[in-house]
């Protein structure tokens, strides 16, 4: 619970830079964030290779899992601050 609270304020800065950059790209948005968090699993894989953490991160399932989750998340920031913005 503790590492969700703090990668939460992370994901809403991310969004925020994002409204910067990108207006009115949603999809463009989820596609982004979607690669990069592919990219970060991956680097996580590569890190923890060897070890018994690894265990849980090698399912196909929590590998696309969690960055569909954290795209999704990211987006919906994005769309929160887009209207914030707007207004």
């Amino acid at each position: 619970m503790f590492f969700v609270v703090l990668t939460l304020p992370i994901y809403f800065i991310v969004a925020n830079i994002f409204v910067g950059l990108f207006i009115d790209r949603i999809w463009f948005v989820f596609t982004i964030s979607f690669i990069f968090n592919g990219f970060g699993m991956g680097w996580r894989l590569w890190l923890e290779w060897g070890e018994v953490a690894l265990v849980e991160h090698t399912s196909p399932a929590v590998y696309r899992s969690y960055t569909t989750i954290s795209a999704i998340v990211t987006t919906i920031f994005y769309i929160i601050g887009n209207s914030i913005v707007r207004k």
